[in-house]
């Protein structure tokens, strides 16, 4: 959800912390922190722009990796290719970590335009079969992370 730049939101916010303001009591000095990450968080949201919706599938390091290998690439990403509502597909080979090795093996990033469309995707008859499908070659473990994405400026 992003928070609109004006509004009966920001108005409500406004209010708190003039009301936080007026008051005298050291029990306050909290709740205005707690206030102030409140504003952030909403400032944060009101100016980021979601570009669209993520399911980032973190697959763990399987027993036989070259048949997860196999596997993968000759039967579960071709599915995902066909996934209704999908725009884009990032495959993400994990190579090493910042310290010591990495629990994940493989990362999928799955493009969604919209939660509408994520949803109407991973609730299809092909989508479900290839949740079924895990079990079936990811010996490693599978985390899903359900993401919205935006872009952030640089610098």
């Amino acid at each position: 959800m992003v928070f609109p730049q004006s509004g009966p939101d920001r108005e409500i916010l406004g209010t708190i912390q003039h009301a936080i303001g007026t008051l005298s009591h050291p029990a306050l000095a909290s709740l205005n922190t707690v206030f102030e990450l409140i504003s952030q968080e909403v400032r944060w949201r009101a100016e980021a722009v979601i570009i669209m919706v993520k399911v980032i599938v973190l697959f763990g390091n399987p027993i036989d990796p070259p048949g997860f290998d196999q596997h993968f690439e000759q039967v579960h990403q071709p599915l995902l290719g066909k996934l209704p509502g999908l725009q884009a597909l990032d495959i993400n080979r994990v190579s090493g970590a910042a310290k010591g090795d990495s629990p994940f093996y493989l990362i999928a990033e799955l493009c969604f335009a919209s939660e509408e469309a994520m949803q109407s995707g991973l609730n299809s008859e092909l989508g479900q079969q290839m949740a079924r499908g895990f079990g079936s070659f990811a010996s490693g473990g599978v985390t899903v992370l359900f993401c919205e994405s935006y872009a952030a400026e640089v610098g």
